[in-house]
Protein backbone atom coordinates (compact mmCIF):
# COMPACT_ATOMS: atom_id res chain seq x y z
CA UNK A 1 0.00 0.00 0.00
CA UNK A 2 1.85 2.97 -1.55
CA UNK A 3 0.95 6.73 0.02
CA UNK A 4 2.43 8.08 -2.70
CA UNK A 5 -1.06 9.08 -4.48
CA UNK A 6 -2.14 11.23 -1.65
CA UNK A 7 -1.98 15.20 -1.91
CA UNK A 8 -0.89 17.34 0.92
CA UNK A 9 1.90 19.61 2.52
CA UNK A 10 5.02 19.01 2.25
CA UNK A 11 7.25 19.25 5.21
CA UNK A 12 8.89 22.04 3.54
CA UNK A 13 6.15 23.79 3.15
CA UNK A 14 4.89 23.70 6.81
CA UNK A 15 7.94 25.06 7.55
CA UNK A 16 8.13 28.14 5.61
CA UNK A 17 4.80 28.57 6.03
CA UNK A 18 5.19 27.81 10.61
CA UNK A 19 8.27 30.77 9.66
CA UNK A 20 6.33 33.34 8.32
CA UNK A 21 3.36 32.75 10.82
CA UNK A 22 6.48 33.43 13.65
CA UNK A 23 8.05 36.27 12.02
CA UNK A 24 4.85 38.27 11.31
CA UNK A 25 3.84 37.33 15.15
CA UNK A 26 7.12 39.08 16.54
CA UNK A 27 6.79 42.25 13.99
CA UNK A 28 3.10 42.89 15.71
CA UNK A 29 4.65 41.86 19.27
CA UNK A 30 7.29 44.83 18.75
CA UNK A 31 3.99 47.06 18.29
CA UNK A 32 1.58 46.39 20.20
CA UNK A 33 3.13 44.53 23.24
CA UNK A 34 7.01 45.35 23.68
CA UNK A 35 6.29 49.08 23.58
CA UNK A 36 6.12 50.17 26.94
CA UNK A 37 2.79 51.89 28.06
CA UNK A 38 5.17 54.41 30.09
CA UNK A 39 6.89 55.74 27.46
CA UNK A 40 3.71 56.90 26.16
CA UNK A 41 2.18 58.39 29.37
CA UNK A 42 5.73 60.17 29.73
CA UNK A 43 5.41 61.74 26.06
CA UNK A 44 1.73 62.66 27.29
CA UNK A 45 3.03 63.87 30.83
CA UNK A 46 5.65 66.14 29.43
CA UNK A 47 3.46 67.86 26.62
CA UNK A 48 1.24 68.58 29.67
CA UNK A 49 4.04 70.46 31.48
CA UNK A 50 5.24 72.19 28.52
CA UNK A 51 1.66 73.62 27.77
CA UNK A 52 1.52 74.80 31.52
CA UNK A 53 4.94 76.22 31.11
CA UNK A 54 3.62 78.14 28.22
CA UNK A 55 0.10 79.26 29.56
CA UNK A 56 2.49 80.95 33.06
CA UNK A 57 4.32 82.78 30.61
CA UNK A 58 1.49 84.42 29.18
CA UNK A 59 0.42 84.99 32.53
CA UNK A 60 3.08 86.52 33.31
CA UNK A 61 3.52 88.57 30.49
CA UNK A 62 -0.03 90.00 30.70
CA UNK A 63 0.38 91.17 34.40
CA UNK A 64 3.73 93.23 32.88
CA UNK A 65 2.34 94.20 29.76
CA UNK A 66 -1.46 94.61 30.69
CA UNK A 67 -2.35 92.67 27.63
CA UNK A 68 -1.31 89.42 25.77
CA UNK A 69 0.76 89.49 23.30
CA UNK A 70 0.08 91.01 19.90
CA UNK A 71 1.08 93.50 17.08
CA UNK A 72 0.86 96.16 20.21
CA UNK A 73 2.94 95.05 22.33
CA UNK A 74 6.65 95.13 21.23
CA UNK A 75 8.98 95.04 23.82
Amino acid sequence: MSYSHQKGFSWLSILVGTAVTVICATILLQFFVMRPYDYRLGNRTKTLANAKYIVGGLMIFKGDHGNYPCDKTHT
